[in-house]
């Protein structure tokens, strides 16, 4: 079975298409308040009137036909890298050959299930990139045994992070509570 492909964000194409969607929504808004200015609907001129009597008797090769050509393909072109852009990688491989992936997020939670019921943890946070896990544990251990809980705590996070194609970078930052 061949692996799949890793799964990818979504780029910024949906900024572009935002763009241009609400360009023709305006522009839809627009036919349709000339439409019911014509019908008598509502008692102003079209605007796209004084558009089309600016442009009537215009050449196909005037200037002003040529300058707005050249803005057009220039900003088509300005567009055109942002189209077409890599998109960022938003998963981690495991080490598997059927192409297994984790989105970061879920990795952050494996990991939280994992480190939870730690001797002395309390409560745990996890960030990941695709680089790095970052593992905030809170404990009710001494501060002068701040070491085993690091230990502790990278014993139950190695194994799972081994898992993964290329391992990130492990930190782990333990805050002391006091009993009261």
């Amino acid at each position: 079975m061949r692996a799949a492909k890793a799964p990818v964000g979504r780029g910024s194409l949906p900024l572009v298409a935002g763009l241009v969607a609400l360009g023709l929504v305006a522009l839809g808004a627009l036919a349709v308040h000339d439409a019911l200015a014509v019908s008598g609907a509502v008692d102003r001129d079209p605007v796209t009137t004084g558009v089309l009597d600016a442009l009537d008797g215009l050449a196909h090769d005037a200037p002003v036909v040529l300058g707005v050509g050249i803005v057009a393909a220039v900003l088509g072109l300005l567009l055109l890298p942002v189209a077409l852009g890599r998109r960022p990688r938003t998963s981690v491989d495991l080490d598997a050959a059927t192409g297994v992936h984790l989105r970061t997020g879920d990795l952050e939670r494996v990991v939280a299930g994992a480190v939870e019921g730690t001797d002395s943890v309390t409560d745990v946070s996890v960030r990941a990139t695709r680089r790095k896990v970052a593992v905030h544990v809170t404990s009710l251990a001494p501060r002068a045994q701040r070491d085993e809980v690091v230990r502790r705590t990278r014993e139950r996070v190695d194994p799972v992070l081994a898992a993964l194609a290329s391992p990130p970078r492990t930190s782990v930052t333990v805050r002391h509570e006091e009993l009261r």
